[in-house]
């Protein structure tokens, strides 16, 4: 069991209404997921809940892990998939070290950077821009017994053709 690899993965969907989705347990390892509005009161940043969310809104989306056995978890990684319509604040996710994806299968630094072909033949690297951006990876690595770690991104939602977007999160193995 020690040698497992651990990976969860959190889906963001734009389906649900409630600010806390949930815990999704898998063998030991529990995600508990949260979704809240950036807003600003009285000249501080607020938390409210972000059962709807309009473009150019901020939400911040975090996932608890939690080890609920009495040993040491290994090669823990967590993934938050980012919902479509919604640009990544890449200097947002916490703890730092995050990786990123725009497929869920191939996972680099960030800034991403792809290579594309020009007309002439030539071969250049561009930065992806964080609107492609489809998954954050943390490393974890070891996650003693009744520990906890939390991981965090921000969000902006994209302009589009609603007034506003559902904004929710369900979980998947």
């Amino acid at each position: 069991m020690l040698n497992r690899f651990w990976t969860l993965t959190i889906s963001l969907v734009c389906m649900a209404t409630t600010t806390v989705h949930g815990q999704e347990k898998v063998d030991g390892l529990s995600v508990a997921l949260l979704h809240q509005k950036v807003t600003q009161r009285d000249g501080k940043e607020v938390l409210v809940d972000a059962a709807l969310a309009k473009p150019g809104e901020v939400i911040e989306y975090s996932a608890k892990y939690q080890n609920h056995t009495a040993k040491t978890l290994r090669r823990v990684e967590a993934t938050l998939p980012i919902p479509p319509g919604t640009t990544v604040m890449p200097t947002t996710a916490k703890p730092s070290g995050a990786w990123a994806s725009v497929d869920g299968a191939n996972f680099q630094t960030i800034p991403l950077k792809r290579k594309v072909k020009l007309s002439d033949g030539r071969e250049i690297e561009q930065l992806v821009p964080f609107s492609e951006y489809r998954f954050l990876r943390w490393r974890v690595g070891a996650l003693d017994a009744g520990q906890s770690a939390v991981y965090a991104v921000r969000v902006k939602v994209d302009s589009g053709s609603s007034d506003a977007r559902q904004v929710a999160m369900s979980s998947n193995r």
